[in-house]
């Protein structure tokens, strides 16, 4: 969920080419580069890298606590590199920019670019200021997007205290995907799960359920058969920009090896570089913002890479090819068994 940045200075795709689908002002730092040593496993020599010195621009997203801005500097024991690989699957790759980072005073602009660019959803915040400290998005916004946009898939990201309060009237707003949150269910109305996912695909909507970074992927394992798609949060909800923590990488490894058929989404500091740890450890649906919506450069570029990235692993290659029909028996054709 990357904080605001505008994107109006980034082209359209060429017409008749349509995109595939499917800050560097340093600062002085006293710290110089340093080598550390890696362990590379029990059978290989240590090797050492070394690490450049830190850069930072001169201010962080207003709102956003220094320790969480992706603009700062990492600290030391918050650096090490988390690559867990999961084996190849088919979940079909989309990529999903967050309008949260765009420029909100051109939205329906930013969404058209994006979407000319490559973009397979447009992912939505909803902030209720409850559920987290700020207020983003809403039902008028969700419709009037939808005017200017109507065959776009909008994921809409419920951070919001009472989430069945407001299935219905996101659905009417345009809504495609309804994601809430796990650790909502404690405030909510319906007060169980399988209710509001019922509600949610009685509103002929998919169902996402999504986990705050303290949250373990067990507590949601007797839910996993009710949804279509879990996010886990690899950023703290309620603010953009912030630093991506590759410690939840083994979450979604261990979903991804539990529920092979599952869409897994991944939201909070990706971009082309930290895509790859993701798309290694089996994210299939990537949310992006601030690498998206970034003034000066076409978003065609990042939205590309960050599709490599998946594809590159043997991830959702296939997926035209497996067809199956999961869940209410609506047909899906972008899940299949790993290995198939």
């Amino acid at each position: 969920m990357p904080a605001a940045a505008g994107g109006d200075d980034a082209p359209l795709a060429s017409a008749g080419q349509p995109a595939e689908r499917g800050d560097d002002a340093p600062f002085a730092f006293a710290r110089q580069p340093t080598e550390r040593v890696l362990a590379l496993g029990p059978d290989q020599p240590p090797s050492r890298k070394t690490r450049k010195p830190p850069t930072k621009r001169p201010t962080h997203r207003v709102g956003i606590p220094d320790h969480l801005c992706n603009e700062c500097e990492i600290p030391d024991d918050e650096e090490e590199d988390y690559r867990p690989t999961c084996a190849p699957h088919c979940n079909r790759c989309r990529i999903a920019p967050s309008m949260l980072a765009c420029d909100l005073a051109d939205y329906a602009a930013e969404a058209k670019c994006v979407l000319a660019a490559g973009a397979d959803e447009l992912h939505l915040d909803v902030m209720d200021g409850h559920f987290v400290p700020n207020i983003t998005g809403g039902i008028p916004a969700i419709a009037s997007l939808h005017k200017h946009v109507p065959e776009a898939f909008f994921d809409c990201h419920m951070m919001v205290s009472r989430p069945s309060q407001w299935v219905g009237p996101i659905a009417e707003a345009g809504g495609s995907r309804y994601t809430f949150h796990y650790e909502a269910l404690e405030t909510d109305p319906l007060g169980s799960a399988s209710a509001l996912c019922q509600k949610i695909h009685a509103h002929d909507m998919v169902v996402g359920v999504a986990i705050k970074p303290d949250t373990p992927a067990a507590a949601i394992a007797s839910i996993v058969s009710l949804v279509d798609m879990v996010l886990v949060m690899t950023v703290e909800p309620g603010f953009g920009g912030q630093r991506f923590m590759p410690n939840m990488m083994p979450k979604v490894l261990s979903l991804r090896r539990s529920y092979p058929l599952l869409d897994i989404q991944v939201d909070g500091g990706l971009n082309p570089q930290t895509c790859q740890q993701a798309a290694a450890a089996g994210a299939n649906i990537i949310v992006a913002g601030s690498s998206v919506f970034k003034p000066g450069v076409d978003p065609s570029e990042p939205i590309a890479d960050m599709r490599r990235s998946v594809r590159s692993l043997g991830n959702g290659q296939a997926a035209a090819a497996c067809r199956k029909k999961i869940g209410s028996g609506r047909a899906r054709d972008d899940f299949c068994p790993i290995g198939a």
